[in-house]
């Protein structure tokens, strides 16, 4: 049995991940820091049903990476998946 995410690829990730929140100080500006990103791939037309178990722990898990500094949310397609990681704000 395998575990971690990604573990059918090439690349497995570690067999624990999660999210600190870090204060940015002055001292770290200029830095590079990570941001834990999760996107929840849903097909196009989706919409979020508050009564389906499944779904209602997805969102809790996206509300917490958010609640800690990260980036999370469902996504329907390409700008969807765009809107949540900020890639407009990078680019």
């Amino acid at each position: 049995m395998r575990y971690g995410l990604g573990s059918e690829a090439k690349l497995a990730s570690s067999d624990w991940v999660g999210i600190r929140p870090v204060l940015i100080t002055p001292q770290m500006v200029g830095q590079v820091i990570g941001v834990f990103t999760a996107v929840e791939m849903k097909a196009a037309g989706w919409h979020y049903h508050p009564n389906d178990k499944h779904e209602q722990e997805q969102k809790h898990f996206i509300d917490i990476v958010n609640a800690n500094g990260g980036m999370a949310g469902f996504a329907t397609g390409i700008n969807d998946f765009y809107r949540i990681i900020r890639y407009a704000d990078s680019v």
